[in-house]
């Protein structure tokens, strides 16, 4: 194999795990779960509920999906062998981490995190695993070892 060949077949690997990475910071953000897949995010309170009723929209679930612009909005930074996660909307921070003291007089805002490296992908996590550490070790074995 050539060094052209490794190098590309490597950045396919990388490419088809950033890919994986990216679908399951969506399914977290769907299943309204934390970045271990299954600390759920706190449930909406009851004025929250009673809003949405009176909005139309469904008093409970989706969390902050309504219109899907917040899951939307969602992107995926590579940098330096780094993935970064981030969203330009305003009020993606304070979801993010949450607001104990909201302007206006507003109510505080839980935490629901949602642009948190999924733990499934992290090195020695399932997806890391079968996705990215088992086909560039063979990629390896086949450019070195055969």
């Amino acid at each position: 194999m050539t060094d052209r060949k490794f190098l590309q077949e490597s950045k396919k690997i990388k490419n088809k795990f950033l890919r994986i990475i990216k679908s399951e910071v969506l399914r977290n953000f769907d299943n309204e779960v934390q970045a271990d897949g299954k600390t759920k995010w706190k449930p909406l309170e009851d004025a929250t509920k009673i809003d949405r009723m009176y909005k139309k929209y469904n008093p409970s679930h989706p969390i902050l999906n309504r219109k899907a612009k917040l899951r939307n909005s969602i992107r995926m930074i590579f940098k330096n062998n780094t993935v970064f996660f981030s969203s330009k909307l305003d009020y993606a921070e304070t979801h993010q981490k949450g607001s104990a003291n909201p302007q206006n007089g507003a109510r505080p805002i839980p935490a629901r995190p949602f642009l948190d490296y999924p733990d499934s992908c992290s090195e020695g996590g399932e997806l890391y695993k079968k996705h990215y550490e088992k086909p560039m070790l063979d990629l390896i074995q086949k450019k070195f070892y055969k």
